[in-house]
């Protein structure tokens, strides 16, 4: 699942990323069918909240998160949340 996100091989993700693969039985399942891009980052907003709520997903990179309302959100960004938060958006590093 790790590689499937996308993230350059020599940051080495598999060592500082957790997602247990178990717990994504029945994402792709109850995926949005509408093409709308709002739904798509809803449902997988909603996901991946849930995952943390369980354990099933961690950062070791020092990335701190909090939970508002059903999202997950920053709390303060790891060593490697801001590179790819920046890749992400644009942003330089």
């Amino acid at each position: 699942m790790i590689r499937l996100l996308g993230i350059d091989p020599s940051m080495k993700p598999e060592e500082w990323i957790f997602i247990d693969n178990k717990s994504l039985d029945g994402y792709m399942e109850g995926f949005p069918q509408s093409g709308s891009a709002e739904d798509e980052n809803r449902y997988a907003d909603q996901w991946i909240t849930r995952l943390y709520k369980e354990g099933a997903f961690k950062l070791f990179d020092g990335t701190e998160y909090e939970v508002e309302g059903e999202s997950l959100k920053i709390k303060e960004a790891g060593e490697n949340s801001e590179p790819i938060i920046s890749r992400e958006f644009g942003r330089p590093r």
